[in-house]
């Protein structure tokens, strides 16, 4: 299939998959609400008699409230809107290889019932996500701090290290594509998506680097189109308000169409590039993967890992 294809199904796939979206935008739009809330619980914390009239309890307290809040809700967030992720890959899966039994209402209780049997795999493949790209940004901070003394050597290296980071963001959506879609027991899940990573590099590192430049462009032109036409019909010195309406709709456009149209090519991309590539080669590749893993994981370590594994699927299958 060629990527043209690609896009063009990614964007039949999206349309038919709108209640997912609103879904998310809802989601969305719920915890920042949530945020909002927290902070205007510390200004009434810091503003009123709630607490003794101690100026260092009211800091402690205007300060720690919103924080903690917002760290609990963005921990939570994540991890729901992961899952929502995965059920909306298995809706974009079905409508990819055409399956009939998969209306446009019933969607969302098919993808939670995948999600539903997978729960265990997927909080674990979430936990992991986080940490993957908790590390790579430490990375990334490391590397521009390092070559920020040479300016063309710092642009340079802010240019690689974007295009890795939207690389590894695509490698790690393959692979929780294999582990939503896939029938095998997760870590050989994880391990086919990879594989398919492995063989096709060059079509997901092309959609990395087309994302990456759709991520700057569209939400600049988003956010320069509406705050320069709203600055038309709302006058006053320095009114904010056509900035905050460019924001807006930038990061709608981000978060309710582009991320999301964007993992729809990667779905169709992912099936069509495991129907190319034939079973056994797959699998062969899976397994070689496993083995320059494990080669560097202790063997205790292994021997525990695999028995956790064991518990969260069917067995591999063998070649």
């Amino acid at each position: 299939m060629p990527f043209g294809r690609s896009m063009t199904l990614g964007l039949k796939v999206y349309f038919n998959t709108i209640p997912f979206i609103l879904l998310r935008i809802l989601v969305t739009v719920l915890f920042a609400v949530l945020v909002a809330l927290a902070f205007w619980l510390g200004t009434l914390v810091f503003f009123t008699d709630i607490f003794p009239e101690n100026i260092w309890v009211r800091l402690v307290t205007v300060v720690g409230i919103p924080l903690y809040l917002i760290a609990v809700v963005r921990l939570v967030y994540r991890y729901l809107m992961f899952m929502i992720f995965c059920a909306h890959i298995a809706a974009m899966g079905a409508y990819a290889r055409g399956f009939p039994k998969i209306t446009f209402t019933s969607q969302i209780r098919y993808g939670v019932d995948i999600v539903k049997s997978k729960a265990l795999s997927l909080s674990v493949l979430c936990v992991f996500r986080m940490v993957a790209r908790a590390f790579f940004r430490t990375l990334t901070g490391l590397v521009r701090f390092l070559t920020s003394w040479i300016p063309i050597v710092s642009t340079i290296a802010k240019i690689v290290m974007a295009i890795l980071d939207r690389f590894i963001l695509v490698i790690l959506d393959v692979v929780t594509v294999a582990v939503v879609l896939e029938n095998y027991d997760a870590w050989m899940n994880a391990r086919i998506g990879m594989a398919v990573v492995k063989k096709k590099w060059g079509s997901f590192l092309t959609i990395a680097i087309i994302f990456m430049i759709l991520n700057y462009a569209v939400t600049l032109a988003t956010f320069l189109g509406v705050a320069i036409v709203a600055g038309y019909f709302i006058t006053g010195p320095l009114n904010p308000i056509p900035i905050l309406l460019g924001v807006i709709a930038a990061a709608i456009t981000y978060y309710a169409f582009l991320t999301p149209y964007i993992q729809a090519i990667l779905v169709c991309e992912y099936i069509h590039h495991r129907k190319d590539i034939p079973e056994h080669e797959v699998i062969g590749e899976a397994y070689m993967i496993e083995r320059e893993i494990t080669g560097i994981i202790p063997v205790n370590l292994r021997r525990q890992l695999n028995e956790a594994i064991s518990r969260l699927g069917p067995p591999p299958p063998s070649i």
